[in-house]
């Protein structure tokens, strides 16, 4: 007797015919109960992620337009977009940028290290990207342009800035899960 064993008998296992795995009703009740769960649940993560995306663009806008109201109040109520601080200028996307993203004089001219002349900002390390669209491009408007009435469609622009009345907007077409256009966020 092999040690640790107490009894010696032995269960007889039984072959019992035609029983061998799931019978064919079984296995669609379970592809049955697999398809109705899975039809509850993915809408609700898709719901989710789209939910995400648009708390995200909602936060970028806000971060966005804060720090352009901060660079105003800084630069003697001229907002970014305005080469070196004058608004009968031309504003560009690449003074715009600059003058978020790198050390500033209060006339709004850009350096490219903070040092007494430059003692502003910077106020972000780059312009964030429109997660909904996957573009940091910022389409800057001219004074005398209107701001389109709708996003821009298949542009390479994430953003439309408008620096005269300081609009910010998502160039995204649209609609959230409430039935509001991305683009009037």
């Amino acid at each position: 007797m092999p040690s640790g064993c107490s009894n010696s008998t032995r269960v007889q296992q039984t072959n019992q015919p035609g029983r061998s795995g799931f019978t064919l009703i079984e296995l669609i009740i379970v592809l049955l109960l697999i398809g109705i769960l899975s039809a509850l649940v993915i809408p609700r993560y898709s719901n989710a992620s789209d939910l995400a995306a648009e708390t995200a663009l909602k936060r970028n806008l806000g971060e966005v337009r804060t720090m352009i109201q901060v660079y105003r109040s800084q630069h003697g109520s001229i907002p970014p977009g305005y080469p070196r601080g004058n608004t009968s200028s031309k504003p560009s996307e690449a003074t715009f940028i600059g003058q978020l993203t790198k050390p500033t004089a209060p006339d709004g001219s850009v350096g490219t290290i903070r040092s007494e002349t430059y003692n502003l900002g910077p106020y972000f390390i780059n312009v964030p990207v429109n997660g909904m669209c996957g573009s940091a491009r910022v389409l800057v408007l001219g004074n005398e342009e209107p701001l389109p009435s709708e996003p821009i469609p298949n542009s390479e622009y994430g953003w439309i800035y408008k620096p005269l009345t300081m609009e910010f907007r998502a160039n995204v077409t649209g609609f959230d899960g409430d039935g509001v256009s991305y683009y009037s966020y």
